[in-house]
This record gives structure tokens, sequence and C-alpha cells, in this order.
């Protein structure tokens, strides 16, 4: 799963595509997108970097299972039309966030975290 992540995030690195950068304060957002040929629809993704169960029956009872990147929340916070566009909402459950802009055929074609990535 690392190396799938970090050949994405050099694929990404190669080619941004369309700008998105997000501000943040205690409970609110901020989204801008930047300008672009096309049009998408602006995701917002609330997540927890890792999560940790104990397994307490089944032949795995005594082990603990480690999640990583686990989302807690998915919302569409509006569409996106080519000009650059802010967008402001409350924070999502988790303790991080993700945006991704999608295009109509679901091609990604900007994304932006609030994590920082791993080297």
């Amino acid at each position: 799963m690392a190396a799938a992540l970090n050949k994405a995030r050099s694929n990404v690195a190669a080619d941004p595509g369309i700008p998105i950068t997000i501000g943040s304060s205690a409970h609110n957002i901020t989204v801008q997108v930047g300008s672009g040929s096309g049009k998408g629809v602006v995701w917002l993704f609330g997540f927890d970097p890792e999560h940790s169960t104990a397994v307490h029956g089944g032949e795995n009872a005594g082990a603990t299972i480690k999640e990583v990147n686990v989302v807690r929340s998915i919302t569409r916070l509006g569409k996106w039309q080519g000009r650059p566009l802010q967008l402001d909402t409350s924070a999502p459950p988790g303790s991080d966030f993700a945006v991704i802009l999608q295009g109509p055929d679901g091609t990604v074609l900007g994304a932006a975290s609030s994590q920082t990535p791993a080297a």
C-alpha cells in the first residue's frame, strides 16, 4: 500500500493538476480551487490517519489491527466550472481532511490534504 501511495504522490508531483489550497481554523476550513479547463465536483473527506483495534475473540484474539487513513465523512462541497472558486465550510469529522476535484469521468483533476505526506 505504501508503495502505491508513493507512486501516486510522484505522479501528482509531475503533473499537479488544478491547484487547490486549504486554509483552516479551529472549526472551519476554506478551500480555494484554481482555474483550468473543464468542470468537476469538489469533495471533502474527513479522516483519521490511524486507528488501532484490539481483537477480543476468534482466531486473531489478542492481536491488534492497525487501520490507516480511516474515512470519517464525505461531503460534496460544490461544482467547479473552470474558474477560481472559494468554498467555506465547517471542519469535517476526523483529525485530518482532504479535498479532491473530480472530473465528470471520475478523473482526479486536483487534490490537497491537511496531512503532511510521509517521506
